[in-house]
């Protein structure tokens, strides 16, 4: 190679290594006003609320105007509720009410045996219907929350009865309204009512008979039921 060559290979070298660095220099600058990604942890996304846990009592408090929010986590018997600055997931007592999707399907499975259901879709379309219910109900009626801080295992989720005002202005237990309409079964966790004369036997033959009458009157799911 001449010397001439060779001369005009290193300025072409050189003009190339000062393209590349004026390149990455704008490309730093062009990046300063870029706010980098915060990553998001599980437990700011997770359906369970962030709350400080309480520990079970013996008897049942009432939490006095509290407030439904809208959360993907509510269902017709798991109901995220706003009281006193904290936010908590409940469930119900007494009923398993339909699912609104197939996050479970074992629990599907066994809800669409036994309402005697065509498929699946049957029952996550009503469990979707019911939850709009629900939350219908209790944004437009006041309620109570009665709970006991009773945790449901391996969650912060707690056990809860629900009050609603009734069609007829009086109080009403959300779980049986659930029954009475064809959005649930009786089952689940069970617990003595306060201020309530009646047992436990009592309250459970009331609450199979308000499930047979919605199966009877063909309410709810039970219009698409099949040999029940």
């Amino acid at each position: 190679m001449t010397l001439r060559e060779t001369l005009s290979t290193l300025a072409i070298t050189t003009v190339v290594v000062l393209l590349v660095v004026v390149a990455g220099l704008l490309f730093r600058d062009s990046r300063r006003g870029v706010v980098p990604a915060i990553p998001v942890g599980m437990a700011e996304v997770a359906d369970e609320p962030v709350a400080r846990p309480r520990d079970p009592v013996p008897n049942f408090v009432t939490l006095e105007g509290a407030r439904l929010v809208d959360s993907r986590a509510n269902e017709a018997d798991t109901l995220r509720v706003s009281h006193d600055g904290e936010e908590h997931l409940f469930v119900l007592y007494f009923v398993d009410a339909l699912e609104t999707g197939l996050g479970h399907p074992t629990r599907v499975e066994e809800q669409r045996r036994y309402f005697g259901v065509a498929d699946a879709q049957t029952i996550t379309g009503f469990g979707r219907e019911a939850a709009g219910h629900v939350a219908d109900l209790l944004k437009r009626r006041s309620f109570r929350v009665l709970t006991r801080w009773e945790r449901v295992e391996g969650t912060l989720r707690y056990y809860a009865l629900i009050l609603v005002e009734g069609d007829d202005g009086r109080p009403e237990h959300l779980a049986e309204r659930l029954l009475r309409l064809g959005y649930a079964r009786v089952g689940g966790m069970d617990t003595l009512l306060p201020d309530d004369p009646r047992d436990l036997p009592t309250y459970s033959t009331e609450l199979l008979g308000l499930a047979r009458e919605a199966r009877t009157q063909k309410r709810g799911i039970w219009a698409q039921s099949v040999g029940r």
